[in-house]
């Protein structure tokens, strides 16, 4: 902030990327919801914003502060916002899908998920193609709460995207027995996924 005022004083507008950089701070700083009333003001534009308005990283950066915040009904009201405007839903990136995926798991909401990872699948409304984050961070969550993943493993192998040393490691943290560890880890080896010191960590 103290930038941001010789900013001001310097008689210069702010950007769409200063915006950008104050919500970011505010959620590392642990106050999200600052982050998603700085949004807001932009949003209204003068006298409140005096610089240019949200760009589509803006609101994937206030997606991502309602995700910390725990809003996940805030995630998709950006997310509709985003991926509606005319001006900004040639933008959409890989990032905020996966905190829209993110925020419908959260909500239990399996179904409306499933429509996105779709909607990535088929590149409908121009969504760019899942990665294997897009599907780690659905397994996260699930495998949090002890539910069911073989429907997330089977969405990934139909979308072409291969695991990685993160989805192994998800796998190896919920398994109860040796015998379930190394199914994971003989899974993980076939897909060239077992890989690296961390996946070799949780193993051990």
């Amino acid at each position: 902030y103290t930038s941001y005022r010789l900013l001001r004083r310097a008689r210069l507008l702010p950007s769409a990327y200063t915006l950008n950089a104050l919500m970011t701070a505010e959620t590392r700083c642990g106050m999200p919801v600052n982050a998603l009333s700085l949004l807001s003001r932009a949003e209204r534009g003068s006298p409140r914003w005096p610089g240019a308005p949200p760009d589509a990283w803006s609101y994937t950066t206030g997606m991502a502060a309602a995700s910390s915040a725990k809003r996940y009904l805030k995630v998709s009201q950006l997310f509709q916002r985003l991926t509606t405007d005319v001006q900004l839903r040639d933008r959409v990136t890989p990032t905020a899908y996966n905190l829209a995926i993110e925020a419908r798991v959260q909500l239990k909401d399996r179904d409306g998920a499933t429509r996105l990872i779709k909607r990535m699948q088929t590149g409908a409304g121009g969504a760019p193609p899942p990665q294997a984050r897009t599907f780690n961070t659905i397994l996260a969550v699930c495998a949090k709460r002890g539910e069911r993943y073989s429907w997330i493993l089977q969405e990934m192998a139909a979308s072409g995207v291969q695991p990685d040393a993160y989805t192994v490691c998800t796998m190896l943290k919920q398994q109860r027995s040796l015998t379930d560890a190394r199914g994971v880890w003989r899974w993980g080896r076939k897909r060239d996924a077992a890989l690296g010191i961390v996946a070799w960590h949780h193993l051990i």
